[in-house]
Order: structure tokens, then C-alpha cells, then sequence
């Protein structure tokens, strides 16, 4: 999947989508490589979507 593609899924800009998938490949939460994305950090990615749904 594109991006863009996941830009508009998510209504969000591209460049959005880019900086964070940059930032969760700094921490190592994911690989990105073309059009295919590798969770490398599943339990801390659950541990922050849980936080952002109590919030």
C-alpha cells in the first residue's frame, strides 16, 4: 500500500504518514521497505494505541 493510499485511508496529509513512519522506524517499531511495512515493535505500538484510546 502506497503512502497516499494510507494517507486517505486515515484522512491525514501524506507528509504526515511519512514523518511517522520515519519516527517509528528511528525507534524501531517498523521496517518500511517500498510498499510493504514489517512491525518490528508490536508490544510497544499496542502499548502506545492503548494509551491514545484511554486518552
Amino acid at each position: 500500500m502506497a503512502r497516499t493510499d494510507i494517507a486517505n485511508y486515515l484522512r491525514l496529509a501524506p507528509e504526515t504518514v511519512s514523518r511517522v513512519l520515519k519516527r517509528f522506524q528511528d525507534e524501531g517499531l517498523l521496517k518500511v521497505d517500498r510498499r510493504e511495512v514489517e512491525l518490528t515493535g508490536r508490544e510497544r505500538l499496542q502499548e502506545l494505541a492503548a494509551a491514545i484510546l484511554r486518552s
